[in-house]
Order: C-alpha cells, then sequence, then structure tokens
C-alpha cells in the first residue's frame, strides 16, 4: 500500500473507533436519563395521588362545612325566635 493509502486506512480506522465510543457514551448517558425519568415519573405519580387525596378531603370538608352552616342559620333563627317570645313574655309580667 501506498503512504496515502495507509493515512486514509489509518483515519478511517480512528473515526471508527470515536464513533464506537461516541455510540457508548451516550449509550450510558441515555440509561442514566432514563433512570432519572423513571424517578421523575415515580415521584409524580406520588404528587398525583397526594393531590387527588387532598381533594378527596377538601370535598368531604366543603360538604360539612355547609352542612354545619345551614345548621348555624336554623339555630340562629331559632334563638330569634325565642328571644322574640321571651320578650313578648318579659312584655306582659309586670316588673317588680
Amino acid at each position: 500500500m501506498t503512504e496515502p493509502e495507509n493515512l486514509t486506512l489509518e483515519v478511517l480506522r480512528q473515526i471508527r473507533d470515536e464513533l464506537i465510543t461516541t455510540r457508548t457514551d451516550l449509550g450510558g448517558r441515555l440509561d442514566q436519563t432514563n433512570a432519572r425519568l423513571d424517578q421523575s415519573n415515580a415521584r409524580l405519580s406520588a404528587v398525583e395521588t397526594t393531590l387527588l387525596d387532598l381533594a378527596g378531603q377538601q370535598r368531604f370538608v366543603v360538604r360539612h362545612l355547609s352542612t354545619l352552616t345551614q345548621r348555624d342559620q336554623r339555630l340562629e333563627m331559632d334563638v330569634e325566635e325565642l328571644r322574640a317570645r321571651v320578650e313578648r313574655l318579659e312584655a306582659r309580667v309586670p316588673p317588680g
């Protein structure tokens, strides 16, 4: 082989070796990226579950708050009615 052919073969071998090294490096990085993606997905799943639980608890609290508000309004009306009755009774009874 002549000198230029040997040089060309050597350059091609170096390119091939670099491609193999690059492919190996990229494969390792891809594996690391996939592992981190799996971890992120697991964390997001935990966050999603927690948010769904919190939403359920919030609905529960809102329902009970609504019930308590209605009950409070009824009790307030009952107290007002009793006050009015007491005032009418006190008005009938002479002082002293």
